[in-house]
C-alpha cells in the first residue's frame, strides 16, 4: 500500500485527476491485487513440475525397485486449500464449522452485518477529498468496517451481550457493488440459551420501535431494517423471482413468537398500526427484518439477528457461510473432424487454478480487504484438522531432484502428527485417558519440532480427517480412532480385551463397531452432517458397490445376549412383559430347527426393537449355515435389510395381483431349489402388501416344497417358518379410489 500512494502522489504531481477519479482508482485497486494473486498463483502452477505427493510406502517400493528419481512416482497438486478463498479452502472452513457444530450442537444466532456507506466516519473523511463518493474510496470503506467489525465480535464474544458464548465463526463476503457483509455464527452457553420465545423476545424483535416512545429505535429501523416494498406493493423488485418474493415477505403477522415444527422462529409482529412511508408505498410489521436493539443503535447498519438452536437446516446455514463467491465455466472449442482409426481420445483437463481466474470476481473493496490482509474467515475456538495413516504410509512431499535414498534417510522423516501422538501417551498419564479427537482441547501441536506439547492458552477442538468407506483399513482406523484412548502404537489400536487382532477391520468386529452393517449407517450419518445430496447419494452407491461385508460365524452368541439384556433392561412400550419378545424370538429359531413350520408376527410401532430382533434371527442362522430369505415390500425397506431383496422380486410376485394367482417360480429351477433350501422367511412392511401376494405365496410354496416331502402340499406356505415385521398404522395396501372397507379387506389381517 505504500507503493500505491506513492503512485498517487506521483500522478496528482503530474496534474492528473487520479484521487478524483473513483473509477480509476477501482481499477488500479483491482489490477494492484491480480497481480498478486497471479504472482501466487504462478508460484504454485510452478511448483505442480517440483513437488509431488506420495505415501512413505511407495517411496520404499520405489526405491526396492532400483528408482532414485523422483519423478517415477506421485500425483500432482493443483490447487491447495492453504490459497485462500480457493474451493479446498472453503470446503476446509465448512467443515471446520461442522466440527464446532458436533463439539457444541447447533449454533444459537445467525447474524449478518453489512457494511453502510452512510457512517459519519467514512462521511467526515470524504469531505476532505472533493467531489469523492464512497464507492469511489473502497479503501476507506473497507477499512472502516473492519473497524466496526472488530468491536462487534467482542461486544458478542467477550462483553457477552447475548450471554455468555462457547464459540462464534464468521466468513466475510463482498457484494458486486463493493460493500463488504460478513454473515456470522453464535454459539451459546447452556445457561445462555434461548429456552423459551420470551427469551427470544428479549434479544431479538420483528417489529417498528414507537416514534413517540423510542425515536432513535424509529430511525434506525426504518433506515436499516426494513425490506422492500415487494410483492403486490413493487412486482419490479429485485428479490421478486416467479412474482413472489424469495425471502417471503411480506411475513404474517403472529401476536407471539412461536416456534414451528421445522425448528424456524415466527417473530412476533404485531398489526399493531405502526406504519412507515418508503417511496409511495406503506410499510408496516410485516417488512421488517429482525434485528436487535442494542447493536443497531451502536452500529447504525443492517444486522440482521435470526435466532437459528432448533433449525432443521442447520447444514444449509454452514454452507450458505462457506458458499465462496458464484463461479459459472463454459468451453467453447472448435468441433474437429476426427482422424481416422484413430484409437486416441481427446481428453479436456480441468485446471484448477485457471478456473479459479477465469470464473472469480474480484470487486475493488475486495482487493484493499486482501492488500491489507484483514482475515476472511474468524473461528473461535479454532479447529485443528488431525490427520491420520496406516503404518509407514504417512504423506511426504519431495522434490524431482531429490534422491530418494537418501531421503528415506532422513531424520523425523517417520514423524507425524499421529506418530508423535504415540509418543505422547508413552510420557503423559492424562494424554491416555483421551481420544485422538480430544487431544488438541489439552495439548498444541507444534509442527517445527514435531511433537505435542501442554496446552496453556486458548481452546481448540480436533477434527479428524474424513476417509470414504471404500478406502478399506483406513477407513477402519478411522472408526477406531473414535473410541480407543491412548494407544501407544498401531498395535495398540488393534488390541481388543487384551486380544490383538490382525487387522483394523477385524478390531471393528471386536468391539461391535460394524456388526449387522452398523459402519455403513454410522458413515452415512457422519456424512449427512456435512455432505451435500449429491455426495450422499455418490456415497450411498459407493457402499452398495464397494464396501459389501460378510458377518463372522461367531458373533451371533454376543448379539444374541445382547438381545436378552436389551430386552430386560428396557421396557417396551407394546408389550405388557418385556420377556414375550425373546420367547417369540425363540419360537422362530425353534420352529427353523424342528422344521415345524409355523406363521408368526411380529408386531409394533418404529423404536420397539423389531429390527434388533429379526437381525438377530437373522445373524444366528445365517452363522449356522441356514439359508434365510429377507424380503420386504417395498425397495427402501429390502434395503435396510441384510442381502434384503423386494419380495415381488425374490419370489416373482404378480404385479397385477387377482385371488388365483401364483408366483412365477416354476419347478427343477434355480430359484425353486432355493425356496427347498431356504429354511426361514422374513418378510419386513407385510401391512403394505395386498394379501392375494400371501396367498400366491401360499400356493407356489405348497407346490415346490412338495418335491421334497408330499405332506407340505396341505401345510401352511408348504411347512416354510414365515416370519412377517409391520405397523398397521402406517401405509396399508393402496387400492385406486377403494373405501375404506375394501383397503381393510386387501390386507392381510
Amino acid at each position: 500500500m505504500r507503493e500505491f500512494y506513492c503512485y498517487m502522489q506521483q500522478r496528482e504531481n503530474e496534474g492528473t485527476t487520479l484521487l478524483r477519479g473513483g473509477r480509476l482508482f477501482q481499477q488500479y485497486l483491482v489490477d494492484a491485487y491480480t497481480a498478486v494473486e497471479e504472482q501466487r498463483l504462478k508460484w504454485l502452477r510452478n511448483r505442480q513440475n517440483e513437488l509431488r505427493l506420495d505415501l512413505y510406502n511407495n517411496v520404499c517400493d520405489a526405491v526396492t525397485r532400483g528408482d532414485t528419481k523422483a519423478t517415477s512416482i506421485g500425483k500432482r497438486i493443483i490447487l491447495p486449500a492453504s490459497h485462500t478463498s480457493s474451493p479446498r479452502y472453503m470446503v476446509q472452513n465448512y467443515q471446520d464449522a461442522m466440527a464446532l457444530c458436533r463439539e457444541f450442537d447447533n449454533p444459537d444466532l445467525f447474524i449478518t452485518f453489512t457494511s453502510n456507506p452512510k457512517w459519519p466516519e467514512i462521511e467526515g473523511m470524504l469531505s476532505y477529498l472533493e467531489g469523492q463518493r464512497p464507492p469511489d474510496r473502497p479503501d476507506i470503506v473497507a477499512r472502516m468496517f473492519k473497524q466496526k467489525l472488530d468491536p462487534l465480535m467482542n461486544d458478542i464474544m467477550k462483553s457477552h451481550i447475548f450471554g455468555t458464548t462457547e464459540a462464534g465463526i464468521y466468513i466475510i463476503e463482498f457484494q458486486k457493488c463493493g460493500l463488504p457483509h460478513v454473515h456470522m455464527l453464535i454459539w451459546l452457553t447452556h445457561d445462555c440459551k434461548c429456552k423459551s420465545p420470551l427469551d427470544i423476545d428479549d434479544i431479538i424483535s420483528a417489529e417498528i420501535p414507537s416514534q413517540t416512545h423510542d425515536p432513535e429505535a424509529y430511525k434506525a429501523v426504518t433506515e436499516y431494517m426494513l425490506h422492500g416494498p415487494c410483492g403486490g406493493k413493487n412486482t419490479d423488485a429485485p428479490c421478486m423471482v416467479d412474482r413472489k418474493c424469495s425471502k417471503n415477505f411480506p411475513k404474517p403477522y403472529y401476536a407471539e413468537t412461536t416456534i414451528d415444527e421445522d425448528g424456524y422462529a415466527n417473530y412476533r409482529r404485531r398489526n399493531n398500526g405502526e406504519k412507515v412511508s418508503k417511496g409511495k408505498n406503506m410499510l408496516d410489521n410485516s417488512f421488517v427484518v429482525p434485528y436487535n436493539r442494542f447493536l443497531l443503535l451502536k452500529y447504525n447498519a443492517h444486522i440482521n439477528v435470526e435466532w437459528c438452536n432448533r433449525s432443521r437446516a442447520i447444514k444449509y446455514l454452514f454452507k450458505y457461510l462457506n458458499k465462496g463467491p458464484d463461479r459459472a465455466t463454459i468451453v467453447i472449442q472448435e468441433n474437429l473432424t476426427p482422424i481416422e482409426n484413430s484409437s486416441v481420445e481427446k481428453v479436456t483437463e480441468v485446471d484448477e487454478i485457471q478456473n479459479y481466474l477465469d470464473c472469480g470476481y474480484l470487486s475493488p473493496c475486495e482487493a484493499v480487504w486482501r492488500m491489507f490482509s484483514f482475515d476472511i474467515h474468524f473461528s473461535q475456538p479454532s479447529v485443528i484438522k488431525l490427520s491420520y495413516h496406516l503404518p509407514n504410509q504417512q504423506a511426504i512431499t519431495v522434490h524431482d531432484s531429490e534422491n530418494l535414498p537418501a531421503l528415506l534417510h532422513r531424520e523425523s522423516i517417520k514423524e507425524t502428527m499421529f506418530t508423535q501422538w504415540f509418543e505422547l501417551n508413552n510420557r503423559d498419564q492424562k494424554a491416555r485417558n483421551l481420544t485422538y479427537a480430544k487431544i488438541p482441547i489439552h495439548y498444541v501441536w507444534n509442527q517445527d519440532a514435531k511433537e505435542w506439547a501442554p496446552r496453556k492458552q486458548r481452546r481448540c477442538i480436533g477434527r479428524i480427517v474424513y476417509s470414504n468407506p471404500a478406502s478399506g483399513e483406513r477407513y477402519y482406523l478411522r472408526m477406531l480412532l473414535n473410541i480407543v484412548k491412548g494407544p501407544r502404537s498401531f498395535e495398540d489400536i488393534r488390541r481388543v480385551d487384551g486380544t490383538l487382532h490382525p487387522t483394523f477391520k477385524d478390531a471393528c468386529f471386536a468391539y461391535g463397531l460394524i456388526n449387522d452393517d452398523k459402519e455403513w449407517t454410522e458413515a452415512i450419518s457422519e456424512a449427512t452432517l456435512w455432505a451435500s445430496g449429491s455426495q450422499l447419494h455418490d456415497l450411498f452407491v459407493t457402499i452398495l458397490l464397494f464396501c459389501n461385508v460378510s458377518k463372522p460365524l461367531n458373533l451371533w452368541e454376543k448379539h444374541w445376549e445382547a438381545l436378552a439384556d436389551d430386552i430386560l433392561r428396557k421396557k417396551r412400550k407394546l408389550y405388557n412383559y418385556p420377556e414375550l419378545i425373546l420367547s417369540e424370538a425363540q419360537a422362530v429359531l425353534a420352529a427353523v430347527t424342528e422344521k415345524k413350520g409355523g406363521l408368526f408376527f411380529l408386531y409394533g410401532p418404529g423404536g420397539t426393537g423389531k429390527t434388533f430382533v429379526y437381525n438377530t434371527i437373522l445373524t444366528k442362522l445365517r452363522s449356522e449355515k441356514m439359508i434365510v430369505l429377507a424380503v420386504a415390500s417395498s425397495g427402501i425397506a429390502s434395503l435396510l435389510l441384510p442381502e434384503g431383496r423386494t419380495a415381488h422380486s425374490r419370489f416373482v410376485i404378480p404385479l397385477e395381483l387377482m385371488e388365483n394367482s401364483t408366483c412365477g417360480i416354476k419347478q427343477k429351477t434355480h430359484l425353486a431349489d432355493l425356496m427347498q433350501q431356504a429354511r426361514l422367511i422374513i418378510w419386513d412392511e407385510a401391512p403394505m402388501t395386498q394379501r392375494f401376494a400371501f396367498e400366491a405365496l401360499d400356493k407356489t410354496l405348497r407346490d415346490i416344497l412338495a418335491a421334497k416331502d408330499e405332506a407340505n402340499r396341505g401345510r401352511l406356505f408348504g411347512g416354510m417358518p414365515i416370519l412377517l415385521r409391520g405397523d398397521f398404522r402406517q401405509i396399508l395396501p393402496v387400492i385406486p379410489k377403494g373405501k375404506r372397507q375394501e383397503v381393510i379387506q386387501a390386507c392381510i389381517n
